[in-house]
């Protein structure tokens, strides 16, 4: 995008003084830093010494700054990326034929005026070159700001004098209003980001967040080789509590278990919202016996809890299976697995009790 609109306003700079202009483009660079789709657009273009070529071919020699053939002089100007890598060139081409007529016309020595002349146009436009580089160079600058998200450092808008002020300007409102937007998706990614891995219901952590993060949670533990104890359990009897009382009051029951069982649990804990009445906690840095104790603490908690309906007092009960992290593992799920079948034992063998 960079390329086509500087190219745009060469021509249209050029053009004006009939001053044609051609854009020679690294062939490789195209090829390795364009997607395929882009790519073709240029493959359209001739190839000449390893550059496509925008316009009309003139075999000039790269590695000089301006080459003269048939009163021609041919300007050849390198274009360079943000990294001030080359990859390609500029080459305006300027014909001196009426120069040279109107030189042949005069009186004074043809060769003294044509030496003159040519030091005197070569000098002005030498002078343009230089106006228009520099010019160049405030709108790469402006692009780099744009490229490292600098915008802070953008520059106030300017009068608009010619057209290299207009696009000047129309790039710092593209600056300005690329980083409102970036901050606005920033917010919105942050946003969507956290509500996608929390329970509504009972606003801890949800199953998506598990899924997201068990390959992290299993290379740090197998890292660090910190302990790591699992806790699953769910709620006795949760389907009767529905049957009676409506899923009103489950979902109360399933906020105000969650709630109490949080304050428990310190912040680097996972606490998350496993299955309909099942939850799953990741205990960091604890150790088998210590996870256990925990687990009896939250057992009893949730025994003595006393959960207020419109109707009655309930009191409910959880059956718990435990577990921790081994070296043998492959992942955290290998781990959860033993403290699911833990949990059935519980289950199986009269509940309100854990299993390890």
């Amino acid at each position: 995008v960079s390329i086509s609109n500087k190219l745009i306003y060469f021509k249209k700079l050029f053009d004006k003084i009939d001053m044609p202009t051609t854009l020679f483009l690294n062939n490789d660079m195209l090829k390795n830093s364009l997607q395929a789709k882009k790519f073709t657009l240029y493959k359209k273009y001739p190839l000449y010494k390893g550059y496509r070529v925008i316009g009309s071919l003139y075999k000039v020699n790269f590695n000089n700054k301006y080459e003269i053939k048939k009163n021609f002089v041919y300007i050849i100007i390198p274009i360079k990326n943000l990294f001030k890598k080359t990859i390609g060139y500029l080459v305006i081409k300027h014909s001196f034929a009426d120069v040279l007529k109107a030189a042949k016309n005069n009186i004074i020595s043809n060769l003294i005026f044509d030496t003159i002349l040519f030091i005197g146009i070569f000098g002005l436009f030498f002078i343009l070159f230089k106006y228009i580089y520099n010019r160049f160079n405030e709108l790469n600058l402006i692009l780099n700001l744009i490229k490292n998200k600098k915008f802070n450092k953008l520059p106030e808008k300017v009068e608009e004098k010619d057209e290299f002020d207009e696009f000047k300007n129309y790039l710092i409102d593209v600056g300005n209003e690329l980083s409102l937007y970036i901050n606005i998706l920033t917010n919105k990614m942050e946003y969507y980001s956290q509500k996608a891995y929390i329970d509504e219901l009972t606003s801890i952590q949800n199953r998506n967040f598990l899924e997201e993060k068990a390959k992290e949670i299993t290379l740090k533990t197998k890292l660090t080789k910190d302990p790591l104890g699992i806790i699953l359990f769910d709620l006795d009897n949760f389907k009767q509590i529905n049957d009676t009382y409506g899923h009103d009051i489950g979902d109360l029951v399933l906020r105000e278990v969650a709630q109490t069982i949080k304050k428990h649990l310190r912040k680097e804990d996972f606490f998350i919202r496993y299955g309909g009445e099942e939850f799953l906690i990741l205990l960091h840095n604890t150790h088998f016996k210590n996870t256990i104790k925990i687990a009896e603490k939250i057992r009893k908690s949730v025994e003595n809890l006393k959960i207020q309906t419109p109707k009655k007092i309930l009191n409910v009960t959880i059956s718990v299976g435990v577990s921790e992290f081994l070296a043998k593992d492959n992942d955290i799920f290998d781990a959860i697995k033993r403290a699911d079948k833990k949990l059935y034992e519980a289950k199986t063998n009269g509940k309100n009790k854990i299993i390890y």
